[in-house]
């Protein structure tokens, strides 16, 4: 009796053994399954560089794209985050052991200067299905602004400030200027003739006109030439109207503090270098829990705003701004006024 009952637990051990056996080979056999063929990417090189390049000209290069595993290897998308353009052939999967040519556009019409971006390649590969090819490139610009842009600094409210800037073609290549785009209303500019023979080189004639709000100015000069498809040059303008009542400092930082804490007094000085004698209407500060008191240096001349909090802030950045209104301006006078409470615990 003892060995039937040994001969049938060897039988059924025997059957349980083949049954897992079987389903070791079945799942390997699943697409997904334990050991079961994958489809991996691989390409020769990492990095596309294409050196040195003029604006507006376009340079190819060709990447190998290969498949490592031992399933097709699918190509679903190449996305590029630079002014590059991918032909991929008609067959986007790629055999076991095969591999795959892609060529790469890369377009300068719309960047200058050194370039350093990426295309992702996406596929079927479960362990990368993104892998990145950084793109280099070193874009020589069509055009050159002299200065290649306008810091005015301070500018006396009420006054114009007039700029001349030049604007070549660097190749000495003969152009036109066929318009000039400028913003905000107060900036405006002019073409002047264009220097020597060739048209190859224009001065522009900027103007900022008279400004009565105090405070930051940002412009930009957009010039439209008759070079097609290649991106216009502009000219940033920054600058800050000034009138006779001026602050310092221009922007205030109060520290960084603990949450049981309260920033310590602030001090903004006010002063009048203008012949009128004015006074401070009020101070704002946009939140309860800051405070400004005003004390008079000398009177219509000069004044200090101390600025307290008479609570503990919330933790982060503490961001406000305090507008300073005056007898001189109807516009305030704007002050950033910063600080940082850091967490509990922290």
């Amino acid at each position: 009796m003892p060995d039937v009952m040994s001969r049938r637990f060897l039988r059924a051990k025997a059957l349980l053994l083949a049954g897992a056996f079987s389903a070791v080979l079945a799942l390997a056999a699943t697409p997904n399954g334990f050991g079961a063929g994958a489809p991996r990417i691989a390409v020769d090189t990492a990095t596309l560089d294409f050196g040195e390049m003029d604006q507006g000209m376009e340079s190819n290069r060709v990447v190998t794209v290969r498949n490592t595993g031992t399933a097709p290897l699918r190509i679903l998308e190449v996305i590029s985050t630079c002014a590059c353009a991918a032909a991929l052939p008609g067959a986007h999967e790629i055999p076991p052991g095969g591999e795959m040519r892609v060529q790469l556009t890369f377009l300068s019409a719309t960047v200058s200067g050194p370039v350093s971006k990426q295309v992702t390649l996406r596929s079927n590969d479960p362990e990368r299905p993104s892998l990145d090819i950084k793109v280099l490139a070193n874009v020589r610009p069509m055009f050159a602004l002299n200065p290649p842009g306008l810091e005015l600094g301070e500018i006396e409210r009420g006054k114009n400030t007039t700029r001349t800037v030049t604007l070549r073609e660097t190749k000495g290549r003969p152009f036109t200027v066929k318009g000039l785009v400028c913003s905000p209303p107060e900036l405006t500019a002019e073409i002047q003739p264009p220097v020597g023979s060739t048209s190859a080189t224009y001065r522009l004639q900027v103007t900022l006109s008279a400004r009565r709000q105090p405070g930051p100015i940002f412009g930009m000069l957009l010039v439209q030439t008759d070079r097609m498809g290649v991106v216009n040059p502009a000219l940033a303008l920054t600058g800050t109207v000034v009138g006779p009542v001026r602050v310092t400092p221009s922007a205030l930082f109060l520290g960084m503090i603990r949450p049981d804490q309260k920033f310590a007094p602030g001090r903004l000085t006010v002063k009048n270098v203008g012949p009128q004698p004015v006074e401070i209407k009020s101070v704002t500060t946009g939140d309860p829990s800051l405070r400004a008191t005003v004390t008079t240096v000398t009177p219509g001349r000069e004044f200090v705003v101390e600025i307290t909090t008479h609570q503990p802030p919330a933790p982060g950045w503490f961001r406000r701004t305090v507008l300073i209104a005056t007898s001189d301006c109807d516009v305030p006078l704007e002050v950033p006024v910063t600080g940082f409470v850091t967490k509990p615990g922290q």
